[in-house]
């Protein structure tokens, strides 16, 4: 069975009773809920797309870093923002999940890397990444001379950890915004990117966030 069949085959709708939040907080103090809550962990966009008929840029791979190449970072986060959560509603999924949590700022400089022939590339520090079309992905076939990073980060001082700002936060806010109030909201210990320090103490203002 294809994935966004069985996505859409498991699809169940809260009734007149829990909501999908107080289903999955019945589990977590061991009482039975009208039935079994369910959620991903991560969706890809492929399989996103299938369910909603439409593309997205939600986890699609090199489809979404290439539009941030491209100068559309509004374009692909308002994507993210609209199509996460009219899934997590179609499919009838009881939790969601913020593996998507930190997007770029809106003032984050991009620096997309020199296209070398049909599908290689290679940024300036002389990566070296393959497009696959077939997966989507966009893969490191030979590491350079230093890390990987297709926009400049907010300079952080010696010492000093990354915490997230407003834009950083958009997209996670408005999941919280739309589904907080009617659905269990999970936000994964690594929901900073992982090249940047992130302390755990910074899990607090997540946490602010999904409470909010």
């Amino acid at each position: 069975m294809h994935s966004a069949q069985l996505i859409e085959s498991q699809a169940r709708r809260p009734g007149p009773g829990l909501t999908a939040k107080e289903r999955v907080r019945a589990c977590l103090r061991h009482e039975e809920p009208d039935h079994v809550p369910w959620g991903e962990l991560e969706i890809d966009g492929p399989i996103m797309a299938a369910v909603l008929g439409r593309p997205t840029f939600y986890r699609d791979g090199f489809h979404t870093i290439e539009a941030y190449w491209q100068g559309r970072r509004e374009e692909v986060v308002d994507s993210m923002k609209r199509d996460y959560v009219e899934f997590i509603r179609q499919t009838g999924m009881d939790l969601a999940t913020l593996t998507a949590g930190i997007v770029p700022a809106r003032d984050a400089e991009f620096h997309p890397p020199r296209r070398m022939g049909e599908s290689d590339f290679v940024d300036g520090r002389g990566n070296r990444f393959r497009h696959a079309p077939g997966t989507a992905d966009l893969m490191l076939i030979e590491a350079g001379q230093g890390p990987v990073s297709f926009f400049t980060k907010r300079a952080l001082p010696p010492g000093e950890y990354f915490s997230p700002g407003d834009s950083e936060l958009e997209f996670a806010r408005h999941v919280v915004a739309e589904l907080g109030a009617t659905h269990f909201i999970v936000a994964p210990g690594y929901f900073a990117q992982p090249e940047i320090p992130f302390r755990p103490a910074d899990n607090e203002i997540i946490m602010s966030i999904i409470s909010a």
